[in-house]
C-alpha cells in the first residue's frame, strides 16, 4: 500500500521507501522516513496530494507519493 492508497484523512505509518538515491533523499528531506506518522490531507483526482507529517504540511506529486509505502492499523 502507498501513500495513493489513501483516504483523505486517513493516518499510516512509512514502512519503506522503494526509490532511487535522489528520491529517497528528497522523501527525508521532508521528514518522510520509515516508522513515521503521517496524515493525508488532500487527494484531488489531478495534481499532487497533501499529507501531514510532524505537524508540517508538505506536497507531494503523485510519482514521489507512490514510492513510500505504508501500512494503517487495519493492516
Amino acid at each position: 500500500m502507498t501513500i495513493l492508497d489513501l483516504k483523505e484523512g486517513q493516518k499510516a505509518l512509512v514502512k519503506s521507501i522503494m526509490a532511487g538515491k535522489n528520491a529517497e533523499s528528497r522523501l527525508s528531506n521532508f521528514g518522510i522516513i520509515p516508522d513515521e506518522k503521517i496524515k493525508l490531507i488532500k487527494k484531488p483526482l489531478l495534481g499532487a496530494i497533501e499529507i501531514e507529517i510532524q505537524n508540517s504540511k508538505v506536497i507531494l506529486g503523485k510519482g514521489l507519493a507512490s514510492k513510500v509505502i505504508v501500512t494503517t492499523q487495519n493492516e
